[in-house]
């Protein structure tokens, strides 16, 4: 581990009188059996299992929630909770609540009532207590809640094309999902712990008047403290500071070696000519500092065992030598967690926190038509959608999948909307669906089943009547689904396979067979079985699908009627490896006759926009570096004329963001202001963007789901 990879967003804590100091709370030891029988305790050879796998931190300044997270971790199987929030705890949920928490006191919010949560979070790191006090108030949330996932991708700002990849956390710095926070919640009202502080604390105005003793005996005491909690049964949570170049007692710091017993130590800080650099005081220099866990102790080495967050390959465990705990300044902030008998109480202030953001309401020049305050909003499954049928310059209709599993939908007569319900609870898994119409008197809806079909509905004079297009357990729950009409008597559709593969079914009345018929697009592993789908045709004749690849590149397949059908036997490659993030979404619209737009979110949050001419070759670029979107965002292009797309995101923020690019220019941000402000717009939420009128900007309409949970639907005023 190199002297940069130290440098992992600790932040010091800061004086408080009411942290719970730590007492040994075990069986009796007399001073010959604690410095006999438990002079030597290594949690990690005790109890392997609770420790791993090894977290890595990545390229990020997590250092401290990895750390809480493995300790969380090993308090769940040490006290044999079975809660996955608990055993395989999201590092996610605890890094942004911990910055959340940090931003808060920056801003002095606790002295005011009822304060809002913090909206925007960095990669800045956390303080310990601040990681700590976020499980005290919000829990632990399952991995599978909110997960940690790592994909290469661009830098934000570099041009698409000729440049080097790098890996990216996904969703670094966005708000955890509402089913997140629900299992934090429940998990803080089923187990009972407390945080204790080891290091004796001091108020900072009298650190100058520390004398060289003073400071012994504080570090004596914490590594006796230490050793106490480990005897105990629990690891320490503390930061380390690194003083050296090349940290390493030995050149040899191979996994190998720890594999047989021997992980590395860190070089001695006191007695000897290779000590770290001081300044004019005498105080050693730090050159970076790392937040570990500590898990065992020798007194016959005189070293703790310390275990990292930079996975199994890259020094998982090391040894530091007594002196780094002693030392007043090479390391600090000592806590650990255990269960306890009583509850926790808040703090007064905290327990006044709102962690609902802001409530919306409707920016200037544009007006908010339809409210839906009865709770039947989408789901925030992945690849949740709202596609939108416009039928005529006057009646347009949005569809959407609820949690509970039923189809709903609203219409318009005018600016009027009005409720309906397709197919009633438990007739639908989460995410996405798909709607189209080749008529102004049908419609065809088209989602994926609970057991994994293909189900549908379409519209009659008749009513509506429901069908099924696949057998159950042939359909990627959670997938994508997309559809399209290119005439009147023509309905297509797409949906992931089982096995990766993409799957197309189309119904063609003039072929006089009057049936839906199937045919493969991609093979099996073509693609993420949760992929995005989105398809888009300029005319009757011409169509093309796109999705994004196992290696997070968009592929793509083109047909033309008029030459050969599909024109590849297998599909066409967009931008590089890991161009689009995994849990992207895409959407493709065509300005005019050859064209396609299409836009995704990069590994980095970036929105991407690569076009193509029926002349040219595909052309990508970033549109707005500096409005970043949730990697699991949504995102919607309509074309408002040859020369304007408009395109819509939710930023990592929770704000949304409708850029206007012209011209294959975007316009500068202060152009297109924030439809809604940071925290206003539900993670998760589904979009809908459309236009009832060609080429008239000032019928734009827009629709999302607000953090409180209410479908809006707003219409841009006349201007």
């Amino acid at each position: 581990m190199s002297p940069n990879h130290w440098d992992t967003g600790y932040i010091p804590d800061t004086f408080d009188p009411r942290d719970l100091p730590y007492y040994f709370r075990g069986t009796d030891l007399d001073l010959q059996n604690f410095n006999g029988i438990h002079n030597h305790v290594i949690l990690y050879e005790k109890y392997p299992s609770f420790f791993e796998p090894i977290y890595d931190q990545a390229n990020t300044k997590s250092s401290v929630a990895n750390a809480v997270a493995a300790a969380v971790r090993f308090l769940a199987w040490k006290t044999g909770q079975t809660d996955e929030a608990l055993l395989d705890p999201s590092r996610l949920f605890i890094y942004y609540n911990a910055r959340a928490i940090l931003a808060l006191k920056k801003l002095h919010a606790l002295k005011a009532f009822a304060p809002t949560w913090p909206c925007e979070v960095e990669d800045t790191g956390c303080c310990i207590r601040d990681a700590l006090k976020s499980l005290k108030m919000f829990g632990s949330a399952s991995e599978a809640a909110w997960p940690w996932v790592e994909n290469m991708g661009l830098k934000p700002g570099s041009p698409v094309a000729g440049n080097s990849l790098q890996s990216f956390t996904v969703g670094l710095n966005d708000c955890p999902l509402d089913r997140a926070y629900a299992e934090g919640e429940a998990i803080t009202q089923t187990i009972k712990f407390e945080y204790c502080r080891l290091d004796p604390d001091h108020h900072p105005a009298i650190s100058s008047a520390l004398n060289d003793t003073d400071k012994w005996t504080i570090g004596s005491l914490t590594l006796n403290r230490l050793k106490q909690c480990l005897v105990e049964g629990y690891p320490v949570i503390f930061a380390l500071s690194n003083y050296f170049d090349h940290p390493w007692e030995s050149d040899d710091v191979s996994r190998s070696r720890e594999l047989e017993g021997k992980p590395p130590w860190l070089k001695k800080l006191l007695g000897d000519d290779q000590g770290p650099p001081v300044d004019s005081s005498g105080r050693a220099i730090a050159l970076s500092s790392h937040a570990v866990l500590a898990v065992g102790f020798n007194d016959e080495t005189k070293g703790v065992l310390v275990q990292n967050s930079r996975g199994n390959l890259n020094c998982s465990h090391f040894w530091i030598p007594y002196d780094y705990i002693i030392s007043y300044w090479a390391s600090s902030d000592f806590w650990t967690i255990r269960p306890t008998n009583s509850m926790l109480q808040r703090d007064p202030a905290w327990a006044t926190l709102r962690t609902k953001h802001t409530s919306f309401t409707s920016p200037s020049g544009w007006t908010t038509l339809f409210r839906d305050i009865d709770g039947k909003v989408a789901s925030v499954a992945t690849n949740t959608t709202c596609p939108v049928i416009c039928r005529t310059t006057n009646r347009s209709d949005i569809f959407w999948i609820t949690s509970n599993g039923s189809v709903e939908g609203v219409y318009n007569n005018g600016d009027i909307w009005c409720r309906y319900q397709g197919e009633g609870p438990g007739n639908a898994a989460e995410g996405a669906i798909a709607a189209i119409s080749r008529t102004p008197t049908k419609m065809e809806v088209f989602w994926i089943g609970p057991r994994g079909s293909v189900e549908g509905m379409y519209l009659q004079e008749q009513g509506w009547k429901c069908c099924r297009f696949s057998d159950e357990g042939t359909v990627e729950r959670g997938s994508g689904i997309t559809a399209l009409s290119r005439d009147n008597d023509l309905s297509e559709f797409w949906y992931v396979r089982t096995d990766g593969g993409i799957q197309g079914v189309f119904w063609d009345k003039s072929s006089g067979k009057g049936k839906w018929e199937n045919y493969e697009l991609a093979g099996g592993h073509s693609t993420t079985k949760q992929s995005a789908l989105a398809a888009c045709s300029w005319d009757e004749n011409h169509m093309a699908v796109f999705w994004i690849a196992m290696d997070g590149s968009i592929m793509f397949r083109e047909y033309n009627s008029l030459n050969q059908g599909w024109m590849a036997s297998s599909p066409t490659r967009i931008g590089q490896a890991s161009c689009a993030a995994l849990q992207s979404r895409v959407t493709v619209v065509t300005r005019s006759p050859g064209n396609y737009e299409l836009f995704f979110i990069s590994p980095a949050g970036v929105v991407q926009h690569w076009s193509k001419n029926s002349d040219t070759k595909w052309e990508g670029r970033q549109l707005d570096k500096e409005r970043l979107a949730r990697v699991d965002s949504d995102i919607k292009a309509i074309s408002t004329a040859n020369d304007r797309l408009q395109v819509l995101w939710v930023g990592n923020n929770n704000s949304l963001v409708l850029s206007n690019v012209h011209e294959y220019r975007p316009l500068e941000p202060k152009l297109h202001p924030l439809l809604a402000q940071p925290g206003q717009v539900k993670p998760g939420s589904p979009l809908a963007l459309f236009c009832r009128k060609t080429d008239a900007d000032d019928d734009l309409h827009v629709s999302f789901t607000t953090h409180e949970g209410i479908m809006v639907i707003m219409k841009k005023s006349n201007e």
